[in-house]
């Protein structure tokens, strides 16, 4: 990924094998898990299916507060700042069977996301400070704006809280974040959670969701980082399946990919669209064993996290890691080296403490499961705290050598957004 991401001293990405990778933050994840098997599916709640769509349905009304599934996954809860007649009719139409409640909380979401961005603003006169932020974003259950420091002290903490006075800020402890890059031997058309690799670049990836454009021609996802490095920008680049890293045979070229990536002081997006030369499938690999491509998942739509709500990340490395929950929504990631801020990013932590992304699974897709074979895209693997001590899945490639450099807390780029970035619409088969 680019160079402010290799500069970060605590990176840990999860998306490349070289090692370059996309600007995250600790987690304040949640301590307490269950011991959930990473490749187990949980069975979904009405709850669990009907939040996407009771969010999307009520998140641009002015009295919005916020939306979470409670951590029982029984109820669907909506901040409200007052009662209003046509959101709660909104969201009664939206979450159909789910139970539903109304809480009423102080500031509108609006307000809480127009401070999120005011932080990351002062982002450089805080570090000129001492003070380095690594993460902003809304805590939803709390009605207020967390702001992630690296090395947290009480002098920096007070600080921050000095600068916000009167105005919901919480401080939390921080870490900076690396980013992670098959299925190992496919052909066209292309699936989501291929092993991809970039021309000139060094990095070993995974394809993410299919998407399309008004006129039906279809793309596949993946991470900016796996492509665009120091310095360069709109840049084409060569995509191959496979790596001459991992087989003799010459990589069989996909096609050819435009990648976006903050650099120095910039505020963007870490994303890259594939357009492939033979076709793309809008299906999903989901086989829980790293490079194997038994288990398929169809595209069906997408999925609009929250707090609460449980997804799976599918990496060509890792295979397919269920169980990650929500704790952390719509992010700003800040690069300590360079100033640079990747937006709209979630944070999801594996419920049993075991692996959800590492090296290689940078790019891969992120999902709510609903049947066997129904997936719901919710966003594009980015990365993993830079600390990361979590023992990988067994690889058949690379037989002991990721180790223990995988986490339990992935870090993914929204769906919603990205495509109102791009001017796309996903791929539904």
């Amino acid at each position: 990924m680019r160079r402010s991401m290799l500069a970060l001293a605590a990176v840990a990405a999860t998306m490349t094998v070289s090692g370059t990778s996309a600007v995250v933050t600790t987690s304040a994840a949640a301590t307490t898990r269950s011991a959930a098997a990473a490749d187990d599916v949980r069975a979904l709640t009405a709850a669990d299916e009907h939040v996407s769509d009771t969010a999307l349905a009520v998140e641009n009304h002015p009295a919005f507060g916020g939306i979470r599934l409670t951590p029982d996954h029984s109820t669907i809860e909506v901040y409200v700042t007052r009662h209003d007649a046509r959101l709660e009719a909104a969201a009664r139409a939206a979450a159909k069977d789910a139970p539903l409640r109304f809480t009423l909380v102080k500031h509108s979401y609006t307000t809480l996301k127009a401070l999120q961005r005011r932080i990351v603003g002062d982002r450089h006169s805080l570090r000129a400070r001492g003070v380095q932020v690594v993460a902003v974003g809304v805590k939803d259950s709390q009605n207020s704006v967390f702001v992630r420091v690296d090395k947290l002290t009480s002098a920096k903490a007070a600080a921050v809280r000095s600068t916000y006075r009167g105005l919901p800020v919480t401080v939390q402890d921080g870490v900076a974040t690396t980013a992670a890059a098959s299925r190992l031997d496919d052909a066209a058309p292309w699936n989501g959670g291929d092993f991809i690799s970039g021309d000139g670049t060094g990095n070993d990836c995974s394809a993410g969701g299919a998407v399309k454009n008004s006129a039906g021609h279809r793309y596949l996802l993946t991470a900016g980082h796996c492509f665009r490095q120091s310095g360069s920008s709109g840049f084409v680049y060569r995509v191959f399946q496979g790596s001459e890293h991992y087989t003799s045979d010459d990589p069989v070229m996909i096609g050819y990919a435009k990648a976006e990536n903050p650099g120095p002081g910039e505020v963007g997006y870490d994303l890259a669209v594939i357009d492939p030369d033979d076709g793309v499938s809008g299906i999903v690999w989901k086989s829980s064993t790293p490079f194997q491509t038994t288990g398929k998942g169809d595209q069906k739509g997408t999925f609009r996290a929250a707090e609460n709500t449980v997804v799976c990340a599918s990496g060509a490395f890792s295979g397919q890691r269920c169980n990650g929950e929500i704790t952390a929504f719509d992010i700003d990631i800040l690069d300590g080296s360079d100033g640079g801020v990747t937006m709209h990013v979630n944070e999801a932590s594996n419920l049993g403490g075991a692996a959800m992304a590492g090296p290689g699974d940078s790019g891969g897709p992120v999902y709510q499961q609903r049947t066997d074979t129904d997936i719901y895209i919710a966003g594009t693997i980015l990365a993993i705290r830079a600390n990361a001590s979590t023992p990988c899945p067994n690889n058949v490639m690379e037989v002991g050598t990721r180790g223990n450099n995988c986490d339990y807390v992935v870090y993914f780029q929204g769906i919603g957004s990205t495509l109102g970035h791009l001017g796309l619409s996903i791929v539904v088969r």
